[in-house]
């Protein structure tokens, strides 16, 4: 989770939250949140995204949950596998992806990676695929860290 506020002539004025399942904003701030969402939870881009949508404002982090640690690619199968699983399904699901570059993005990313990293954009399209809400991949990322 990101938290941030903006300032406007040094008074604060929105508190905006990003989570991996979306973001809020208050009091609203008009095509703010659409922006955020674009930016995938990277918060070098979010940051800049907003720093470009109203110059007016100044942006500051207040809060960030740290990032859970990277699982090993025997960790991570691991963890799929013991909660049922199928990795041949899985490959499966990433060879039914209709965008060339991005079904090769992916691919490469499950066959090759030797760490997996909680908030890894081609993870994430990856759970959604499998049907995985985000506490769902918490609580296998939990799991894995202990294998």
């Amino acid at each position: 989770m990101l938290e941030l506020v903006s300032n406007r002539n040094g008074v604060e004025i929105h508190h905006l939250t990003i989570t991996e399942s979306g973001s809020s904003i208050t009091p609203a701030f008009e095509g703010v949140t659409d922006l955020v969402d674009q930016c995938n939870g990277d918060k070098r881009k979010i940051l800049n995204a907003l720093s470009q949508f109203n110059p007016e404002y100044v942006w500051a982090v207040t809060h960030e949950t740290p990032a859970q640690k990277p699982l090993t690619r025997r960790q991570f199968r691991l963890a799929l596998v013991t909660n049922g699983y199928n990795l041949a399904d899985i490959e499966s699901l990433i060879a039914q992806i209709e965008d060339d570059m991005q079904r090769q993005i992916i691919q490469i990313e499950w066959q090759d990676a030797t760490t997996f990293h909680r908030t890894n954009p081609s993870l994430l399209a990856m759970a959604a695929m499998m049907g995985l809400t985000a506490t769902q991949v918490d609580e296998l990322w939990e799991q894995a860290l202990g294998l």
